[in-house]
């Protein structure tokens, strides 16, 4: 499952909210201060949100959310089902048949009540999945025997681009990508960074992870 947009969901209301649910008392001046550097305008005179991209905005999500994990856990634990959330990633997974078709409406009457309806629900991305069809989650597929995998598309993205880089075809922001993405690769799948090594030369791969943007 995924939230609606889910940053710019998040405003100082809720924030103090939350603060002040979990026994923290501040300031008026402590309170201006973190509105102002926590929170941004979108426009002019539009209202104040979570900002997207901000190195503080995953730590206060995280708080704002902080009740709303907690009920879930609890009631995913009764129910024998595994929930975990990164950012607005939501998943729910479980061996019991059919017990997660309850799930929406429990995370929609959850929110409801824990963010003062604020954060939504984006219905278009809510996915039901099995062993039967491919698992995606959060850009990495689960395989049918339990090991994590960056998928074929993504497997023969990175194999042209080490190809093209080779031949002096990618510029230096496509490099940049690269190596992030054999970083991502070694992480995930390092059985597929070996055949990369072994198919192009181990020191290609080096080449590729120490290039310096000029």
């Amino acid at each position: 499952m995924d939230f609606e947009n889910f940053f710019p969901s998040v405003s100082p209301e809720l924030f103090f909210t939350i603060l002040r649910r979990s026994g923290r008392e501040i300031s008026e001046l402590d309170a201006s201060l973190l509105k102002n550097f926590l929170f941004w305008m979108a426009t002019r005179n539009s209202p104040l949100r979570l900002s997207i991209g901000a190195p503080s905005s995953p730590l206060i999500s995280n708080f704002i959310m902080f009740y709303f994990d907690e009920e879930m856990r609890l009631i995913c634990d009764k129910r024998g089902i595994k929930y975990t959330r990164y950012a607005d990633d939501l998943t729910f997974s479980s061996n019991i048949k059919n017990v997660l078709f309850e799930i929406p409406k429990i995370v929609a009457s959850i929110l409801e009540n824990e963010t003062q309806s604020q954060i939504k629900i984006n219905h278009s991305k809510t996915v039901f999945s099995s062993k039967a069809h491919n698992r995606h989650i959060t850009g990495v597929t689960l395989t049918n025997d339990g090991k994590l995998s960056i998928g074929r598309e993504r497997k023969r993205l990175i194999s042209s681009m080490i190809h093209k880089f080779l031949c002096q075809l990618l510029d230096q922001d496509d490099i940049l990508k690269l190596q992030g993405f054999i970083s991502y690769a070694s992480y995930i799948e390092d059985d597929f960074y070996q055949r990369m090594c072994r198919k192009y030369g181990e020191e290609n791969l080096l080449r590729i992870k120490r290039f310096k943007v000029e």
